[in-house]
């Protein structure tokens, strides 16, 4: 089989939903395997899980954190929509570290660079 490049979307709330543990499971599979993730971007109420006033209790996962450490470990980028960030009051001021913000115009380039889209 050959090796797959893939872009992940995130598109559900970190606080409501377990599409972001699926993304991050499945993203760590990806980086175990042979193929390669070129990027997670996190659009709509996905883009909360950036802002770095976020409570995490400590029976819970700090998703922002196990992202950024995945991405560090294996060279992707975790990118948030800017529009869908401004609208949910994140800027560079509130965002997390390994987090940046793009728009739809950079996001369908590297889309069209990967050979499978998966979202969550």
């Amino acid at each position: 089989m050959n090796n797959l490049s893939y872009v992940i979307v995130v598109k559900s709330s970190p606080f409501d939903s377990q599409a972001v543990r699926s993304a991050y499971l499945f993203a760590k599979s990806l980086c175990e395997s042979k193929h390669s993730l070129k990027q997670i971007f996190f659009m709509q109420d996905g883009v909360l899980i950036a802002n770095k006033h976020n409570v995490v209790a400590s029976d819970e996962c700090h998703f922002a954190q196990m992202f950024c450490k995945l991405a560090t470990a294996h060279n992707f980028s975790l990118t948030l929509c800017e529009t869908a960030a401004t609208i949910r009051g994140i800027s560079l001021d509130n965002l997390c570290e390994g987090f940046s913000l793009d728009g739809l115009g950079q996001f369908s380039k590297v889309m069209l660079q990967t050979d499978r889209l998966i979202s969550f």
